[in-house]
């Protein structure tokens, strides 16, 4: 084993724009130790997106770091070996390796494209932008579990125009990659209505036109109603779409099967239970103070719901629930392999059990980690297992003196903070789940 780690290589900033990450690019892009030419390449695109964008408020480099930003993922699934079995877990990905495979798919995709220079394929992708009359809150529309209506017009441009992903962005995306002042101006632009959506999508010159029919012909049929019949479903409920060939290699092997027909009766019932729009939801979220950053999980999951039910009949405050959903359970989840046994109704059994026995909810998120890897153990024994025990709050306050005693003997801080904050590292195994960490905080007085 490596006794100790590398260096840290320090990168010097470009010539021509004095930035790091152009460095780091042309890094990438060099081959066989040929920097000069590689810096040549890339200025020159730079140099062609700079004239086909003359008046862009954008220069021709945050155009090209907008495009790294755009195809950089956030998750990468990695193999984990637990119990004799391999587990594809997705892991958030470190953002040093971030940039790195951004800058890899930009290299290995600008390759494939045709032109005449590596310069002239790296500029090669022609950008529109698209306004959408009426489609707000339609694009996030959920369509099948875990994807939206704009992940579904992504896909059809991938497959009838060949535009590989990533192929486009939209103004109701859950990850906002592109920025609200962008989108400011592309509405500026188009002189966008309040109930207009908007999309930009990029690609070879000869694939605009049929990028562009597939996406008007899509969102006319969206405004035409459910058909009569419509194709099979998966056993999980998911669909693909994928480019119908003739004879034996034909991709569509589920369309040997019956259509399966959508009578009135079971359009006028499903029509009574539509769900919420997304950006309703995420309105709502807005008002119960939710962390933005738990959207996505929650969204994703179709959790709001069970939030507004706990908030409703428990009365615990849907911030603290989301939290605990997407902080705590996401992390749990990859972190762990999931067990069968568990759902997110176990969460809200936990919070039940903890108000009935009126202890306080922060004992939650040490319950939940337990109960996510065994999904069978009742609450009593996660207690046990935790060591909790129940103690009256004037027997934790009768420590105090003596904990606050303690530390003015043997202080070695000037800090104000620093006593309260050593107190409560003595008092929270004690005071977890018995009395409110913040109130308790509170009595504590130098």
């Amino acid at each position: 084993m490596r006794k100790t780690k590398p260096k840290k290589r320090i990168i010097l900033p470009d010539p021509k724009f004095n930035d790091v990450l152009v460095t780091r690019f042309v890094n990438s892009l060099m081959f066989d130790g040929k920097k000069s030419i590689a810096f040549k390449i890339i200025y020159d695109a730079l140099d062609i997106v700079e004239k086909k964008m003359k008046d862009n408020e954008l220069s021709a480099l945050d155009v090209w770091k907008k495009a790294l930003i755009n195809i950089t993922p956030q998750v990468e699934v990695k193999s984990r070996r637990v119990g004799g079995a391999n587990f594809q877990v997705p892991m958030e990905i470190r953002p040093e390796r971030k940039v790195a495979i951004s800058m890899r798919n930009l290299i290995i995709f600008s390759k494939k494209r045709s032109g005449h220079s590596t310069a002239e394929k790296l500029a090669a992708f022609k950008m529109y932008i698209v306004n959408l009359p009426h489609f707000q809150g339609i694009l996030s529309h959920f369509m099948q579990p875990g994807k939206i209506f704009g992940d579904e017009l992504s896909e059809k441009v991938r497959v009838v125009a060949c535009i590989d992903f990533p192929n486009m962005v939209h103004s109701e995306m859950l990850e906002d990659t592109v920025g609200k002042k962008v989108w400011k101006t592309v509405q500026t632009q188009l002189n966008s209505q309040e109930d207009d959506a908007q999309l930009i999508f990029w690609g070879p010159e000869e694939d605009i036109g049929t990028a562009l029919d597939t996406i008007q012909e899509r969102c006319l049929m969206a405004f035409s109603g459910v058909p009569n019949e419509t194709r099979k479903s998966f056993e999980n409920g998911t669909t693909i779409f994928e480019r119908v060939l003739p004879g034996a290699d034909r991709m569509y092997p589920d369309t040997d099967s019956a259509p399966i027909p959508l009578e009135d009766a079971v359009l006028k019932e499903l029509s009574e239970h539509l769900p919420v729009l997304v950006v309703d939801r995420m309105e709502q979220m807005k008002q119960w103070n939710v962390p933005e950053d738990t959207y996505t999980f929650i969204l994703k999951n179709n959790l709001v719901p069970l939030l507004e039910r706990i908030q409703n009949e428990l009365g615990v405050p849907a911030r603290f629930t989301a939290s605990l959903l997407g902080h705590t359970l996401k992390h749990m989840q990859g972190k762990y392999p999931a067990l069968p046994d568990f759902s997110v109704q176990k969460v809200y059994d936990l919070l039940a059990f903890l108000v009935k026995k009126k202890l306080d909810l922060a004992i939650a998120k040490r319950m939940l980690l337990h109960l996510y890897q065994h999904p069978k153990m009742d609450y009593e024994s996660i207690l046990v297992t935790i060591g909790f025990k129940e103690i009256p709050m004037d027997e934790i306050l009768l420590k105090l003196p003596f904990l606050i005693k303690k530390y003015t003997d043997t202080r070695t801080s000037d800090n104000e903070g620093a006593g309260v904050r050593w107190v409560m590292g003595n008092l929270s195994t004690l005071a977890l789940g018995n009395v409110s960490l913040s109130d308790l905080s509170k009595r504590i007085l130098f």
